[in-house]
């Protein structure tokens, strides 16, 4: 159990140290000048504006099938959360992707949300990225809300943060993260950090709820700027399921 935990702790730190790069939200102005995807014409994050999306009969629901964690690690990267070591998928159903499989690669808490909704912003968002074997990404975003509620997963996250290093060694399970409604906007967009690679976004329509004690703690955990500019649609389209 001490090996696997240690192998565990060098993994995560590789990771936190191979993707803390140079760029900053500082200079988000920069980033098409120095990354090339950040300066193509479908950017992330964008606002929804819900009087646009078309209901799509290829959609259904996301099948979601994360895996929970016995331990995971979590730092503070340009400002954000991020949480590494659960597993799992996410199977999406849209026209390019019909049953088309792709991995969780990592969750990126923002606060406040980069995601704005007919011009509302939200005081958190989360971002599941995932990869498919191919190398295309996906992002699965859920807005986060007041609602005095509990809630397990996000409790731990923000109660565990720097506890033994960078390793937490407690069970994590991502499922409760995930809003009980199935309904989502769908659209064609990029990383919203560099090197803004091309993905495929889902966003979640109705907000998670966790309860405000646990929305201080993480506000008082990231700092601002940790978000991108909402970026123009250029003519893309929104659907929903």
């Amino acid at each position: 159990m001490k090996i696997r935990t240690y192998i565990f702790l060098l993994l995560a730190g590789l990771f936190f140290a191979c993707n803390n790069s140079s760029w900053s939200y500082r200079n988000a102005d920069k980033w098409p000048g120095k990354f090339k995807d950040c300066a193509a014409k479908y950017q992330s994050p964008i606002n929804i504006d819900t009087s646009l999306a078309k209901p799509d009969s290829n959609l259904a629901p996301l099948f979601v099938d994360y895996l929970p964690a016995d331990t995971f690690a979590i730092a503070r990267q340009n400002n954000r959360l991020i949480i590494t070591g659960p597993t799992g998928s996410v199977t999406v159903p849209d026209t390019a992707f019909w049953g088309h499989i792709f991995y969780l690669v990592k969750l990126i808490i923002h606060s406040p949300s980069e995601t704005a909704v007919n011009g509302k912003y939200f005081p958190a968002e989360l971002q599941f990225i995932h990869r498919d074997t191919a190398g295309n990404y996906m992002v699965l975003s859920v807005l986060v809300d007041t609602g005095g509620v509990e809630n397990k997963a996000m409790e731990l996250i923000v109660d565990n943060y720097k506890r033994s290093g960078a390793v937490v060694p407690e069970k994590l399970d991502l499922t409760l993260l995930m809003p009980y409604d199935v309904h989502y906007w769908h659209f064609t967009g990029s990383l919203s950090y560099p090197p803004c690679t091309p993905a495929q976004w889902y966003v979640m329509q109705k907000p998670l709820k966790v309860s405000p004690s646990v929305l201080e703690k993480l506000q008082k955990l990231v700092s601002r700027p940790n978000t991108r500019a909402i970026k123009p649609l250029n003519g893309r389209r929104i659907t929903e399921f």
